[in-house]
């Protein structure tokens, strides 16, 4: 909050994001749908890292995933078909791809040989992840990950040195080059149109750093017709956290100091021994009552594994 009278930004110590002292923060990704923040932070002493959930309006926080080792700086919020994408140390080449409450979907081996990912980032008008290895750049239809089949990392442009520093806002993946010169060479900035795909445009050039960012203060990237998205949580159906599903449903998430279950049941249901029930026979938006008439659940299939144990003939 910001004080008028002495102009200075104030902040409630209790809002932490961790608590150890050994732990950092190595990289942040928002979901600006629901405005669910994810950590990704790391234990210095046992290099183990964990992601994390926290609502920016309600502070609730939530671990999803501990004890992994994850390369810094790549972990990606995909929004559009709710999917978590992250890299870990031991498979440097291997892309994870979770839902957004950190359970593992499905591994891809983006590269045929273990070579470091310096970058990555998701391109909501393409559906394509870009990655940059050593001084190649890559494409990945997210579209077709499901089909193993026709599964390939394909090679957007190829620079004729090391890229760093890289930034992609669509369709352009901005980067500097190695220096191989003396410390008193200059930086070159350069731009290429990925789905030109002809070559690098030298935009600029800077005096020598010891580090450079590039970095980008933009409204988030939305596909043209994203306005009529839905938003299940918009309405904050949940006491603590919210995480969109498919096709308009969601799930209720505890946080990490919950004391209580019933925060795993929307607002509108009531929570009784161990599960959501219906009030009047009504359950939450976007949430479905079972053929008991008495349980909610998100999906017909969890209705009948929970509840009512019914299968059609």
């Amino acid at each position: 909050q910001k004080t008028r009278s002495d102009k200075k930004l104030t902040f409630d110590s209790n809002n932490e994001l961790y608590k150890g002292v050994d732990e950092r923060i190595e990289h942040l990704a928002i979901d600006g749908i629901t405005q669910n923040l994810y950590i990704l932070i790391r234990n210095k002493k046992t290099l183990q890292q964990q992601i994390s959930i926290l609502n920016i309006r309600t502070h609730k926080k939530r671990t999803l995933v501990k004890n992994q080792h994850i390369q810094p700086s790549i972990l990606i919020v995909d929004s559009i078909k709710t999917n978590l994408y992250w890299i870990s140390h031991d498979s440097p080449s291997k892309l994870n791809i979770g839902n957004l409450q950190g359970q593992i979907k499905k591994q891809i081996q983006l590269l045929s040989t273990d070579s470091n990912i310096s970058y990555m980032s998701y391109d909501p008008i393409t559906h394509a992840i870009v990655f940059v290895s050593q001084s190649t750049i890559y494409g990945l239809n997210t579209l077709d990950y499901r089909n193993q089949n026709h599964l390939s990392s394909r090679i957007l442009y190829e620079h004729s040195s090391i890229i760093q520093n890289a930034l992609f806002i669509h369709p352009t993946l901005y980067f500097t080059q190695e220096n191989n010169g003396s410390e008193e060479s200059p930086i070159h900035l350069h731009s290429i149109d990925i789905l030109a795909k002809s070559y690098a445009k030298n935009m600029a050039k800077f005096k020598n750093f010891n580090s450079l960012k590039l970095f980008v203060d933009m409204a988030p990237i939305l596909p043209l017709g994203s306005t009529s998205m839905t938003n299940p949580c918009i309405n904050n159906p949940c006491s603590d956290l919210c995480i969109p599903l498919e096709h308009g449903r969601f799930r209720c998430l505890c946080n990490d100091d919950a004391r209580y279950q019933s925060c795993t049941c929307p607002n509108d249901e009531k929570f009784i021994a161990g599960a959501c029930r219906a009030k009047n026979e009504q359950c939450a938006p976007g949430r479905i009552l079972c053929q008991n008439r008495i349980h909610c659940a998100e999906s017909a299939r969890i209705c009948e594994q929970d509840h009512t144990q019914y299968t059609e003939a």
